[in-house]
């Protein structure tokens, strides 16, 4: 459905393990913030561009 991977990335593991938010983790601790950052941007963007097109697209109506 969606062109974006998140691979798994360690920033991902620090997350589920520990809570927080990519914002929220220091690169001292945990390597790969930035890529994991670039990819949770890319998945944001496409599915906000896929809301806009359902939002921007006619409605279907069934015919009588």
């Amino acid at each position: 459905m969606f062109g974006t991977q998140l691979h798994e990335r360690d920033p991902y593991r620090a997350i589920f393990s520990f809570g927080g938010t990519l914002a929220g983790l220091d690169p001292k601790q945990v390597r790969g913030i930035d890529a994991a950052r670039a990819g949770a941007r890319q998945l944001t963007n496409e599915v906000i561009a896929k809301l806009d097109g359902l939002a921007t697209s006619p409605k279907k109506t069934k015919a009588a």
